[in-house]
């Protein structure tokens, strides 16, 4: 391993000189900062080989990696019109955090930027995610959470009831949650927080479910801000592929107030369309739960449970009416039957002795009228893919995990 050797070798020449001059200093120092290589490659062929198979060949016919398992990240762009593909290759210990969701993720990074031919920036934005992975074990680190590492708290940080990782509010929205907070907190004397977030980092552990993943997240989030020791805590994870989506955690004496039965369905009722990507709906719902059952100790019931106790009544009332009908014709008379008109004549006129209306029939007009389609159909964008695998290079036997996009 030299240290001498380029990082960065741009023979495709899709990098200007500006951006050579940034992108090369960067790996050098993440070679001495981490102790892994990364090694940025361009070109405008694979010669014949495999894309793949020719970037790893390259990391190790020029002698990188750092250490004896030659640690480190290769990224081979091919500009060959009729092959063009990126790879992104990791040997060593650098495989332990090139999983394939992180390279998926990696690859969608410098896809984005790719096809809007802003190479330069691309991989910026890439290194940025390396480091990221690096340093913190995650490639979109909040800035929380690098203050909270790297010993930098925000004084201040205990005053954000609504902290909106995502930038999902806009100013007023979110001042208005925020203040709506901050009143629970003045009138119960706990602290009530709200955060959104893309995603829950595996801080306390490797190997955690995804419940325990994001309960510990949402935890370590809680103590970094330096909330109170007696609090609530909302956290909704935003992320798609993720299977928690919403975690309701509690400090101090709150523990003694919220029952894990009560926090689940404090859950499940603000958990209702979250899909749908509607927060501000989803919270308001939330707040109006958490303050009846801070009033009352209970919580109203779920719309499943009021459509039984509708039914039951339905069914009660069938039930009822049936008992009073039987009732009812039990005491009908019946019509006497009689052989004439004569005795329904008033003596001597023409007047009629008893008389009523009797409608027999009754006609109902229909008028058809078409109803509206409402429905939003939204197509779905086929985008590029990439492939992971992991396999011995040809030449040296050593292991190497890949990824590799079209673009």
């Amino acid at each position: 391993n030299d240290k001498n050797t380029p990082r960065l070798i741009d023979n495709a020449d899709i990098f200007t000189e500006e951006e050579e001059a940034q992108i090369a200093p960067r790996l050098k120092e993440i070679l001495d900062t981490y102790k892994e290589d990364v090694v940025v490659y361009t070109d405008i062929t694979s010669y014949g080989i495999d894309n793949e198979l020719y970037a790893n060949d390259f990391y190790v016919y020029n002698g990188y990696g750092y250490g004896d398992t030659y640690d480190g990240l290769i990224l081979f762009v091919n500009m060959d019109p009729d092959n063009r593909e990126m790879i992104t290759s990791a040997c060593g210990q650098a495989k332990e955090i090139f999983t394939q969701y992180n390279s998926n993720a990696l690859d969608d990074v410098l896809y984005d930027y790719f096809v809007q031919k802003n190479y330069g920036q691309g991989v910026s934005a890439w290194l940025d995610c390396v480091e990221n992975l690096m340093h913190y074990g995650s490639l979109h680190v909040s800035e929380w959470y690098k203050n909270y590492i790297d010993g930098t708290q925000d004084p201040n940080a205990s005053n954000y009831k609504l902290v909106d990782d995502i930038g999902y509010f806009d100013e007023e929205t979110g001042k208005e949650i925020a203040d709506e907070l901050r009143s629970l907190k003045e009138e119960y004397g706990m602290d009530f927080v709200v955060y959104l977030t893309d995603q829950a980092y595996d801080i306390n552990g490797e190997g955690l479910s995804d419940e325990l993943k994001a309960q510990n997240y949402a935890d370590t989030f809680y103590k970094a801000q330096g909330y109170d020791e007696d609090g609530v805590l909302l956290a909704i994870y935003t992320q798609e592929s993720s299977l928690v989506c919403i975690q309701c955690r509690t400090f101090g004496k709150a523990d003694a107030m919220f029952s894990d039965k009560i926090k689940s369905r404090l859950e499940s009722l603000t958990l209702t369309n979250l899909g749908s990507g509607n927060y501000e709906k989803n919270i308001t719902r939330y707040l109006s739960y958490l303050k009846t059952f801070l009033k009352t100790g209970r919580l109203p019931h779920t719309w499943p449970v009021r459509i039984m106790w509708a039914c039951m009544c339905i069914f009660a009332g069938l039930i009822l009416g049936s008992i009073q009908l039987g009732a009812a014709k039990a005491k009908m008379r019946v019509v006497k039957k009689a052989t004439g008109a004569r005795s329904e004549l008033v003596n001597n006129s023409m007047k009629v002795l008893h008389s009523r209306d009797i409608y027999e029939t009754t006609t109902v007009s229909k008028v058809y009228s078409p109803q509206k389609d409402n429905s939003n159909s939204r197509g779905s964008s086929g985008g590029s893919r990439s492939s992971y695998s992991s396999h011995s290079s040809s030449s040296s036997g050593r292991s190497f995990s890949s990824s590799r996009r079209k673009f």
